[in-house]
């Protein structure tokens, strides 16, 4: 039985939970971040596992992850449990990211390809932050103050990485 398909139902259930987020009730909330966050592990962890890798999960993992992000912030933003500025903060790998496959996607680099955009540690480690402050924000109805910086400081980490890596990439 051919099971390669599963890493791209974690991602697709990730976006299905992006688009649960901003309706369940607050004590759902906690449970649903720890879901998502496992469909995050293991979407990743089982296509490089057992090479179920493919272009449309090089794809829609990413996509799932900053329409999860961007839920969760916007939630949390409407809430008056998280600024629009902590948000950009903590999501500059992303937001950067998304620039740069849209870059990519318009200006049709012939010599990159998906395969040449492929995760770096930095931004792993940023995506279990932006966890840990979402699950903060869930918990404690605010952030504290000490996750966001630090949080914001590996985003920004990984932003410069990503960026370094993309001009590499297009030269």
């Amino acid at each position: 039985m051919q099971l390669s398909w599963i890493p791209n139902f974690l991602s697709t259930l990730r976006i299905l939970l992006a688009f649960a987020f901003p309706f369940v009730q607050p004590q759902l909330r906690i449970p649903l971040l720890g879901l998502a966050f496992a469909t995050e592990f293991f979407d990743g962890w089982l296509a490089r596992k057992f090479r179920w890798t493919s272009a449309s999960g090089q794809l829609l993992d990413p996509i799932a992850d900053k329409l999860f992000t961007l839920a969760v912030g916007l939630t949390f933003i409407a809430a008056n449990q998280l600024s629009v500025f902590q948000l950009i903060f903590i999501s500059m790998r992303d937001l950067l990211a998304a620039g740069g496959f849209l870059f990519w996607f318009l200006m049709r680099q012939r010599n990159a390809t998906l395969k040449d955009f492929r995760p770096q540690m930095a931004g792993k480690v940023t995506t279990a932050f932006q966890y840990l402050v979402f699950l903060d924000v869930a918990v404690f109805t605010r952030p504290h103050e000490p996750l966001i910086l630090f949080t914001g400081l590996l985003s920004v980490v990984a932003a410069v990485i990503y960026s370094y890596n993309f001009r590499l990439t297009l030269r």
